[in-house]
């Protein structure tokens, strides 16, 4: 998403601002783009984006913040990840874990070992029910850095809604989505539901 504006601003082109804005047609969008120039080029230590949304899909799993601003050391940020889902391999199960997620500290644990959550392991944890590991308002803390930011995203999404994918040819698009009631299977129209027969190999 930083790429169109980022190179924009290294050949001498004004990005668009990020936020919200009107395009040449009059319509209201939302730009999230960020010139990331200085941090390419070398010219900062640090990036420009402050934080990055993890969507599979058209699922959101969680989101990053990056914080800094230390008057005595303004070049460093600590990296923060809140994940909603887990998974103990990039192509293994997927785990929703409602509504207490797992918080990282990228920049002290950058392969996401140790959930703060609950104090362990996110590979662990998937097959662990145990609530003794849960370190409750220990660390709860972590959401102070995590919710301005995904405040800022749930605005944006509200007002600046995505556009409704035309559904077939995924292999879950007949999954029905029970949190959605109002259209729970968009790729089947009840009237013409599909035909399913038996193909031999």
């Amino acid at each position: 998403m930083d790429v169109w504006p980022t190179t924009a601003a290294m050949t001498g082109l004004t990005p668009p601002p990020t936020g919200a804005w009107v395009d040449n047609n009059g319509r209201p969008i939302f730009f999230d783009g960020i010139d990331n120039s200085g941090y390419v080029t070398g010219k900062s230590p640090t990036s420009a984006r402050n934080s990055f949304v993890y969507i599979d899909g058209e699922a959101f799993g969680g989101i990053r913040v990056d914080i800094g601003g230390d008057p005595d050391n303004p070049n460093p940020k600590t990296a923060w990840k809140y994940l909603w889902t887990a998974k103990d391999t990039w192509l293994g199960p997927e785990q929703n874990l409602g509504g207490i997620g797992a918080a990282y500290n990228l920049t002290m644990d950058p392969y996401e070992k140790y959930d703060m959550t609950f104090n362990g392991a996110v590979s662990y944890r998937m097959p662990s029910s145990s609530p003794g590991k849960y370190s409750g308002q220990d660390n709860g803390w972590a959401l102070a850095l995590i919710y301005p930011a995904l405040i800022e995203i749930n605005k944006s999404i509200i007002e600046y809604p995505s556009i409704r994918r035309f559904p077939g040819g995924a292999s879950n698009d007949l999954r029905p989505n029970l949190q959605d009631p109002a259209n729970p299977v968009p790729a089947m129209d009840p009237k013409n539901p599909p035909r399913i027969g038996g193909h031999g190999g």
